[in-house]
């Protein structure tokens, strides 16, 4: 397998069921190294389970690799440490903290110096803190420079709040980082310059994007890789052009869309 073509995430079988219902049924795909890959599908197909899968929230049947490394059986920390990032369908922001104080909740696990150097508020954490809290306004700047970091996050618009995750995501240094539905809420051009931006952010950290989407344009514009669910099931995967001409994708979801 070439560089270009290697898999920074592979799924390999993995099947979870609750109450008797199977969310994933012996899903299987790897998600590449390069590009964008999207996830789509109908309403229950399985896109969030599996998103919960991967980061470490659920534990399901066979196999989750990132990097060769596996996931299955590590709590959402260590999912994290090893370069997992994701952002929620709602966003989950702390309502008493800033804006940048939300976006700063990303760094939690590229401190260091212990709990000790914390409790003492040493020079290289004060220094540390800094330096993060540079990054965060950055990547505030680039992605919701409307916004200031001294602004609450209660009161603000469902587009600004989604933007504030993914700039809390992205603080974490992840290789990988999950979006579930980033451009719900946004329209037309809005959704595509908000997703170029992300992806363009992504693409300078090495970061690789893997996206859950309803906007069925927006992802034929921006995936390289398309993955395909339904029922908990892996219905087709690959490029955009071939996934949309896939008779079964057109029935059961893409429809007049294809």
């Amino acid at each position: 397998m070439s560089a270009e073509s290697a898999a920074i995430l592979s799924v390999d079988r993995v099947s979870i069921e609750f109450a008797g219902v199977r969310a994933l049924d012996d899903v299987g795909f790897d998600v590449p190294a390069e590009g964008v890959t999207a996830v789509i599908g109908p309403n229950g197909a399985g896109k969030t389970t599996l998103f919960n899968c991967v980061t470490g929230l659920y534990r399901p049947r066979g196999s989750i690799r990132l990097a060769g490394e596996e996931l299955l059986g590590r709590p959402p920390q260590a999912c994290s440490r090893l370069g997992v990032a994701r952002t929620f369908q709602t966003p989950a922001l702390v309502p008493e903290l800033s804006v940048l104080e939300n976006v700063m909740l990303g760094a939690h696990g590229r401190t260091s110096g212990g709990v000790l150097a914390a409790m003492l508020r040493s020079p290289a954490t004060r220094a540390g803190e800094r330096r993060l809290a540079g990054e965060a306004h950055l990547l505030l700047e680039r992605l919701v420079p409307e916004i200031s970091g001294h602004t609450p996050v209660v009161g603000l618009p469902h587009r600004e709040r989604r933007l504030v995750e993914i700039c809390r995501a992205l603080l974490s240094r992840p290789r990988l980082l999950l979006l579930d539905e980033p451009a719900a809420g946004s329209t037309g051009g809005e959704a595509r310059e908000m997703v170029d931006g992300v992806v363009e952010a992504s693409r300078e950290m090495d970061a690789t994007v893997v996206l859950v989407e309803h906007n069925v344009p927006l992802v034929l514009a921006v995936a390289r890789h398309v993955v395909v669910l339904d029922h908990g099931r892996l219905l087709a995967q690959g490029p955009p052009d071939v996934v949309r001409r896939d008779e079964r994708v057109i029935d059961a979801y893409l429809g007049a869309l294809a």
